[in-house]
């Protein structure tokens, strides 16, 4: 790293690879609401086997990353904003593990999930992927085109309210549904929960933001 570099291929390897990780875990919680009526026992536990090896993969990704920045931040400016953006792709991938759980005991008590309950949650989980893999592309633009990092941070902050009308779409669905109190409950648990996903992502694109913002006056 150069003397006072805002920031390096390495930093952006890391970062990259933690979204990847997330954008992983949110497909898996797109399949199994998708086939909530006829996934096998055993198909769930392979995912979520597959999910715990994603989130053990993004948790050493993530302790690298911050030794990393360690070593190099007194040559590393933003550093601060790089450690947030960080940090919120990492709360990210807890919340998606956490919806995950919440599907596993869902599952687990053959819990009926009406189609149009399943539709809406489908669809907000679908924007939630949206605005993580934007954030993918402006994390992928930040060493060739800081520029149109910039413009794709405008798309996320369009992707993300779109995600936050579909979780109030989703919510009068589950709502309106005629469903115990209990399913009703972690349904809207489930809801809220990738909507913080898509806060926390767009939280992060803030971070990053600010990060190109400098680089553009450069």
């Amino acid at each position: 790293m150069r003397e006072g570099a805002i920031a390096d291929t390495k930093i952006i390897a890391y970062l990259e690879e933690e979204v990847r990780g997330a954008l992983q875990l949110l497909s898996m919680v797109k399949e199994v609401v998708g086939s909530l009526d006829s996934l096998s026992l055993s198909r769930f536990k392979e995912v979520m086997d597959s999910a715990k090896r994603i989130k053990e993969e993004t948790e050493r990704t993530h302790r690298d990353l911050l030794a990393y920045i360690s070593r190099v931040s007194p040559a590393l400016y933003h550093r601060e904003d790089w450690l947030r953006a960080t940090y919120n792709v990492r709360n990210s991938i807890d919340r998606i593990s956490g919806i995950l759980y919440r599907l596993e005991f869902l599952v687990s008590r053959g819990w009926a999930v009406p189609q149009d309950v399943k539709v809406s949650i489908l669809e907000l989980c679908e924007s939630v992927i949206g605005v993580t893999e934007s954030f993918r592309q402006i994390i992928n633009l930040i060493p060739s085109n800081p520029s149109m990092a910039l413009n794709q941070c405008s798309k996320l902050a369009h992707s993300e309210t779109e995600a936050d009308a579909k979780f109030r779409s989703s919510t009068f669905v589950i709502l309106s549904s005629n469903l115990s109190p209990n399913t009703v409950i972690l349904l809207l648990n489930i809801a809220e929960m990738l909507e913080d996903v898509s806060d926390i992502i767009y939280s992060a694109s803030e971070d990053i933001y600010i990060v190109l913002t400098d680089m553009a006056r450069r």
